[in-house]
């Protein structure tokens, strides 16, 4: 192939990269602005959230950005090992948390030694997930596991928990409680932005 046979090539590829290029800023802005806040778009049931803590790393950990499906519980209630949104009340204050369900209703839930029992065996959903990419774990304040003795799920309840037990606050504390399932929001499903590139577009499992 001669050079003149490949100058319309190149002319061609240049253009090619141009346009990929202007739709590669257009795409980082449009995800910029998404996650600038808590919450910024919906579509068809699919809204983008920040995670400001790192109580379920290495599933999803602090200020990573997840999209979350809203409409995940409209039919069938969460199960054992999903991974839920849903509104947390603490006197007059609500908010938004994720965490991930190791029991549903008449479960009985208990760590008489730390390790998590759900009726009378280790809970398999309470267990160590094997990281997706390389997270960034955050502080692990104490390897100490709170131990509790047997309770049972509430009916229209869940006993969730984070996926880092040394640091997160959930329903093996009194204060915490069970989650009612009117107050779930929806499921992240996945990670769209990380500090940490191999983190991108990982699924939330």
């Amino acid at each position: 192939m001669t050079a003149t046979d490949q100058s319309p090539n190149k002319r061609e590829a240049r253009r090619s990269m141009k346009f990929l290029s202007i739709a590669g800023v257009i795409v980082v802005l449009v995800v910029v602005s998404v996650g600038t806040a808590t919450l910024q778009y919906k579509l068809k049931g699919v809204r983008a959230f920040r995670d400001p803590s790192s109580s379920m790393c290495p599933t999803i950990c602090e200020n990573e950005r997840f999209l979350a499906a809203m409409n995940a519980y409209s039919v069938n209630p969460p199960a054992r090992g999903d991974v839920i949104l849903f509104a947390h009340h603490l006197g007059d204050t609500s908010t938004l948390l994720v965490k991930r369900v190791v029991g549903i209703e008449g479960d009985v839930v208990s760590a008489p030694s730390g390790t998590i029992f759900v009726n009378g065996k280790p809970s398999p959903d309470a267990q160590a997930k094997p990281p997706c990419g390389s997270p960034v774990l955050g502080p692990r304040p104490s390897e100490e596991l709170p131990h509790f003795d047997a309770v049972k799920v509430q009916p229209g309840s869940l006993f969730v928990v984070g996926d880092n037990l040394t640091n997160s606050f959930d329903s093996r504390y009194p204060q915490f409680g069970q989650v009612s399932i009117a107050d779930v929001r929806g499921r992240p499903f996945y990670i769209y932005w990380s500090a940490e590139s191999s983190r991108l577009a990982c699924a939330v499992r």
